[in-house]
């Protein structure tokens, strides 16, 4: 337990000095590194592309974690009900929201509504994105392998329906 304790101490303290400079000297193209992941695998999957991403921060741009993405409604309701299904009874928990974007285009956003609502709450923000960042980054592993599964079942969905047309 002690051990836990010096390891969340440690992240905090990162989050506070460190981070913020890597931060303000990494270029905006550049993907965070913990949300990266989840970025490659929404990008493998066909017809998904993501336009802005975040992996949360305590100081500096300070950004709940998100991905913000292109997809066909289908594909985005499939990867919804996936990430739903397997995160909603966990402290972190993910959802897909749709907004449409200054050319009127229907855009999805990968949010997690506890991060949502810490965001907005210094002392919150301090506990979540520092003291127990690495429960955050946990969770990230855990949706995009949540992505990874949506993906191939979206493969064999259109494998499957394509067998079906040739049988035809």
């Amino acid at each position: 337990m002690l051990f836990n304790i010096l390891k969340n101490i440690k992240a905090l303290l990162f989050e506070l000095t460190i981070a913020p400079i890597i931060q303000y000297k990494q270029p905006y193209h550049v993907i965070d590194r913990h949300i990266k992941t989840v970025v490659d695998m929404l990008n493998d999957i066909d017809d998904v592309e993501t336009i802005a991403s975040c992996h949360g921060h305590l100081f500096g741009r300070i950004e709940a974690p998100y991905v913000y993405f292109k997809a066909p409604v289908d594909i985005a309701t499939h990867l919804h009900k996936q990430i739903w299904t397997a995160t909603q009874f966990s402290p972190i928990y993910w959802v897909i929201y749709g907004k449409y974007n200054n050319e009127s285009e229907l855009c999805f956003s990968l949010r997690s509504p506890p991060y949502e609502s810490a965001y907005h709450h210094f002392f919150s923000r301090l506990r979540l994105y520092g003291y127990r960042r690495r429960e955050l980054e946990q969770s990230m592993v855990q949706l995009a392998q949540e992505i990874k599964t949506a993906s191939e079942m979206l493969k064999r969905q259109v494998s499957n329906n394509r067998n079906a047309d040739n049988a035809r």
